[in-house]
């Protein structure tokens, strides 16, 4: 069954002045028809998009060496994270993406959710000897910056399709 999509299109304009073409380029929204299968994959990827274009292209070396350290970047870093949702969500929906990126930024929560899942294993290892990723110091230090990225990544990805869906 066909769903309605909004996205936004880019559209030509032409009118004319005193006898002249006069052309202009705007942002328009649109609807269009999609199957929900379609409608749930573009939805993904417009979200996808949005977060790796706000965590990763859009924010400076200053915001990322110091939001865990002051509210201020992280505050900044948050700003033009989530502006660009405006492109797909509510205001609603974009207010819960920036209040929850900016406590799991700010706050370096995913470190926290990785201490916790390693209690599943045989050999739990004290909160001071991983408090910095939320792996054992003994990890590869490589393998924990990735593994803490990764986790980073979907703990947003999730919160970011629950404020969509939501709001």
């Amino acid at each position: 069954m066909p769903a309605a999509r909004c996205g936004w299109r880019l559209a030509n304009e032409s009118s004319s002045y005193n006898g002249w073409p006069r052309f202009s380029t705007q942002w328009i929204r649109c609807v269009e028809t999609r199957t929900s299968e379609q409608l749930g994959y573009f939805q993904f990827m417009e979200q996808l998009i949005l977060h790796l274009l706000g965590d990763f292209v859009f924010q400076s070396d200053w915001m990322a060496n110091n939001k865990t350290k002051r509210s201020w970047p992280a505050f900044c870093h948050v700003m033009v994270y989530g502006l660009p949702f405006l492109l797909i969500g509510s205001p609603a929906a974009v207010g819960v993406i920036c209040a929850t990126h900016f406590f799991i930024d700010r706050y370096r929560l995913v470190r926290y959710l990785n201490w916790t899942k390693n209690w599943l294993s045989p050999l739990r290892q004290p909160w001071a000897e991983c408090s910095v990723t939320g792996f054992h110091k003994s990890t590869p230090e490589w393998m924990a910056t990735w593994l803490m990225i990764i986790a980073d990544a979907t703990i947003h990805l999730i919160c970011n399709y629950c404020a969509l869906c939501w709001f």
